[in-house]
């Protein structure tokens, strides 16, 4: 039977990196977010996102056509389509899928996917946040708190429901092996 891998993580912790990685060599499939935001210069759509108006997303959300959605500070929405994870899974594919960490719970106590799912949370030290965050693009000290902030309570949420915490501190090929090991196992199991 197909899977649903949820990956979670903490700002900084090389997520699409290490993403991208495995989905050259696992039998696995992405699955795309919708968002409202406008697409950047470096984007293509349908790769990470489908972009579309905020018109399209109110009409999609009064069909319910979700498997969660997330509202980025009242700015613009990201979201998943629940049908299009449906139809990898009816078509045999285990379907990878990062989502926000409070949306695991609430995917895994409503929505009745018949498929198995695991998670996986990335998670790195603060002082490997506080030096990514910073290399990324300039912030506030309010800023890189508030970051903080959020990195530990994500932490704490991913140690009581998640099903795999990850350590993503190394380079990027121990980081990937780390993560296909864990895959290795869910696939297999």
């Amino acid at each position: 039977m197909p899977k649903i891998i949820f990956i979670m993580w903490v700002s900084g912790s090389w997520k699409w990196t290490i993403i991208d990685e495995i989905l050259k060599f696992e039998h696995v499939s992405y699955v795309p977010s919708y968002v409202t935001r406008a697409m950047r210069p470096w984007e293509v759509n349908g790769r990470r996102y489908n972009f579309i108006s905020k018109e399209e997303f109110n009409e999609m959300i009064k069909n319910w056509e979700f498997l969660e959605y997330e509202d980025n500070h009242h700015a613009w929405y990201y979201w998943t389509k629940l049908q299009e994870v449906i139809d990898l899974l009816e078509q045999g594919k285990n379907a990878i899928k990062e989502v926000d960490v409070k949306w695991l719970e609430k995917i895994k106590s409503e929505h009745k996917i018949d498929s198995e799912f695991a998670s996986m949370f990335f998670d790195i030290p603060d002082e490997l946040i506080i030096k990514r965050d910073k290399w990324r693009a300039p912030m506030s000290e309010e800023e890189l708190q508030q970051r903080l902030a959020s990195a530990h309570a994500e932490r704490e949420k991913a140690r009581l429901i998640c099903d795999h915490i990850i350590m993503t501190d190394g380079n990027l090929e121990e980081n990937v092996q780390r993560v296909r090991a864990v895959l290795d196992k869910i696939l297999e199991g």
